[in-house]
């Protein structure tokens, strides 16, 4: 799904940001990710089939490797900043989570190794 583009938090702060609402259904997955993510030697990482083929990690497991795989196809410095952030979407505001350290644990992913 696209979103319009807009520029980083804090730079013209008197100019309004283009909105965009999503309905949301448990189970969504939200992706954002800046232009480092997707330019320059980033660019050789296919990020739509990773997502597809690490869809079961954890959100911060997929942040881990997804980074570590940015460092491997564009070497250890990057030109550009590659930000990343994942979200899963379980609905409402319930009282039934169970964490620890702000995590459930039943959600956490299997230990897994880059592919």
């Amino acid at each position: 799904m696209a979103l319009p583009a807009n520029r980083p938090f804090g730079v013209l702060r008197d100019r309004a940001y283009l909105e965009a609402r999503l309905e949301l259904h448990p189970g969504d997955r939200l992706v954002f990710v800046t232009d480092g993510m997707l330019e320059r030697g980033a660019a050789a990482l296919d990020l739509p089939e990773r997502l597809q083929q690490l869809s079961a990690l954890h959100p911060r497991e997929l942040v881990r490797v997804l980074g570590d795989l940015v460092l491997e196809v564009a070497g250890p410095t990057l030109q550009d900043d590659a930000c990343l952030l994942v979200l899963d979407w379980h609905g409402g505001h319930g009282h039934t989570r169970d964490t620890n350290a702000g995590a459930d644990p039943h959600r956490a992913s299997t230990p897994t190794t880059t592919p």
